[in-house]
């Protein structure tokens, strides 16, 4: 098992710098979610990066982009899916990020679902 996490953002550098100016004047415009509950202006929280240490399953992460060159599924992002044998399936779906207030909630509820103990 892997958790595929794909940000609804491009890789390319305009678009980062794009969403960085997003980020930081107008917070309200910016469209992932999934980027602002696990990263600063300044990069990872550092509560994201040790659950990321701690929880011992692989986790990739993906630009919407990239994601889309490299499998032939159609999902809204941000999601987080699960890979099983070579099949996606949606764990956290775009409407169930948008429900959590911070990291610590995120963190909680995959917690929860993947059957992790602090």
């Amino acid at each position: 098992m892997e958790l595929l996490f794909i940000y609804n953002e491009n890789s390319s550098a305009l678009s980062r710098v794009i969403g960085f100016a997003h980020k930081v004047l107008r917070p309200s415009t910016y469209k992932c979610v999934l980027c602002n509950l696990t990263h600063t202006n300044l990069g990872e929280r550092l509560m994201w990066k040790a659950f990321k240490v701690r929880s011992n399953i692989p986790l990739s992460f993906y630009y919407s982009n990239k994601f889309k060159e490299n499998f032939e599924h159609d999902f809204e992002f941000p999601a987080i899916l699960v890979k099983r044998n070579d099949s996606l399936e949606l764990f956290v779906d775009k409407a169930k990020l948008n429900s959590f207030n911070d990291v610590e909630e995120l963190i909680t509820h995959l917690e929860n679902k993947l059957g992790i103990e602090e």
